[in-house]
């Protein structure tokens, strides 16, 4: 029987949504003495709550949402096959951002060779160009 896991941000993606204002609730947290181990918490907490040497843990789908509905960012994903990719291919994501006139504004290309390093790659983008 699978076990259901989920996607958590890293910890430098977990910094980098608090230093922008990321404060949704989260029921896992890092320590910035602990970076490669995620904790997690009964009740959830923000980052507006948690001292400062933690932070908020996100998965990656909520990151992905508050860019979405915070930010006015979104993507697209498509599968590219050539000569030099390997075994699957390589993902490609174009990021689309909408302006005040609702028009959607092209961004930039994101690049990785798996879903999750593609959506993290995304996040980072946006939260050190974009945002």
């Amino acid at each position: 029987m699978a076990t259901i896991t989920e996607d958590y941000c890293s910890y430098e993606v977990a910094k980098l949504l608090k230093g922008k204002g990321f404060d949704w609730e989260c029921i896992s947290y890092y320590v910035d003495d602990e970076p490669d181990d995620i904790k997690y918490s009964f009740c959830g907490e923000t980052n507006s709550i948690l001292k400062s040497r933690y932070c908020s843990a996100p998965t990656i789908q909520m990151a992905m949402k508050w860019l979405r509905e915070v930010h006015n960012m979104y993507y697209e994903i498509q599968l590219l096959l050539g000569e030099k990719v390997e075994k699957y291919g390589v993902l490609q994501l174009g990021i689309y951002q909408l302006n005040s006139s609702e028009a959607y504004v092209w961004k930039d290309w994101i690049y990785a060779d798996t879903y999750v390093e593609l959506y993290e790659n995304y996040i980072k983008y946006c939260l050190k160009h974009l945002i």
